[in-house]
């Protein structure tokens, strides 16, 4: 017995390009990149010395921040150890936006960047990119030998962490 199956249903070879569109559709949706790094600063010899550390950082952070367009938006934060708070223009639910922010965390001054890009557009990791360097060649300019850079999360300070007598979490 033959059964007729409606030439739409009958199953065809993939042609190479046809895969091939598949495969880059695949891959383009598939992707997402999340850039982030920390510059923590280690603390300072004076309660003076802290202080100024937090408006030198702040500067540091406002500069490289303009640089990419970012928007200031500390006055928003109600976090008090947050020294100050710089994003893309998008709307606040928006998790794409471009940030950067220095808060205080462990004893340290910390200053975060970071972006999380879906589909990893490359303008987007321009934008990082660029952020990052400005604020690498500030904050070396500005804290030398005190600057750790780290980029693995695992060893990133978070904003609400709170240290024991011997300053580890």
């Amino acid at each position: 017995m033959r059964v007729n199956v409606p030439a739409a249903m009958k199953r065809r070879p993939l042609d190479l390009l046809t895969l091939l569109s598949l495969l880059l559709c695949t891959a383009a949706a598939g992707c997402d990149c999340a850039d982030r790094a920390q510059f923590q600063i280690a603390p300072s010899a004076s309660i003076e010395g802290a202080e100024s550390d937090r408006s030198r950082a702040a500067d540091v952070v406002s500069t490289a921040a303009r640089a990419v367009d970012l928007t200031d938006q500390t006055a928003d934060t109600v976090e008090p150890a947050i020294v100050v708070f710089y994003r893309q223009p998008l709307p606040k639910d928006n998790p794409r936006a471009l940030y950067v922010g220095a808060h205080t965390a462990r004893g340290r001054l910390v200053v975060d960047t970071g972006l999380w890009n879906p589909g990893c557009d490359s303008r987007q990791r321009s934008s990082f990119n660029r952020l990052f360097k400005e604020l690498h060649r500030g904050m070396s300019q500005t804290f030398g030998d005190r600057l750790k850079v780290v980029k693995d999360p695992s060893k990133m300070i978070g904003l609400n962490e709170e240290t024991t007598e011997s300053g580890e979490p």
